[in-house]
């Protein structure tokens, strides 16, 4: 009897992916829980206000459940992100709670340090500043305050 009840709940292959994939998430998502400060930006653009932001210091990206502020001093814009760690690379998505935009992403975790290449109309396929499609890459590191 207890042969047959232990067979009963084996998973099927697509089952077994599927808790893979969602405690990949779930792990990804834990790992980009708290404040991040941007320490390098790549843009394909060279008179952007970008690198002049990073250099005041002031900037931070605090992820918080599936909540994103990505502050600038005193201002505060509020997003919410999704991920799916499945896709190569792994892909992130933004919108924004108020402007109702939405910025695709991709991104790459690796201990305490966090790289994002965005767009605005097309997901990039790769870690590159580009202007077609118009993407940027940040580079972070968890912020230690």
């Amino acid at each position: 009897m207890l042969a047959f009840a232990a067979g009963c709940t084996s998973q099927t292959p697509q089952e077994k992916e599927v808790a893979k994939l969602q405690a990949q998430r779930e792990k990804d998502i834990t790992e980009l829980q708290g404040a991040w400060k941007p320490v390098k930006v790549e843009e394909a653009y060279k008179h952007s206000s970008s690198q002049e932001k990073l250099k005041q210091g002031t900037v931070r990206f605090v992820f918080s459940g599936n909540d994103l502020a990505i502050t600038e001093g005193r201002q505060s814009e509020l997003s919410t992100f999704t991920i799916d760690p499945g896709k190569t690379p792994r892909q992130m998505d933004m919108a924004h709670k108020t402007k109702k935009k939405k910025v695709l992403a991709i991104y790459r975790i690796e201990e305490d340090s966090l790289v994002i290449c965005a767009g605005d109309r097309v997901r990039p396929t790769e870690f590159k500043a580009a202007k077609k499609p118009d993407a940027q890459v940040m580079f972070f590191e968890r912020a230690k305050e």
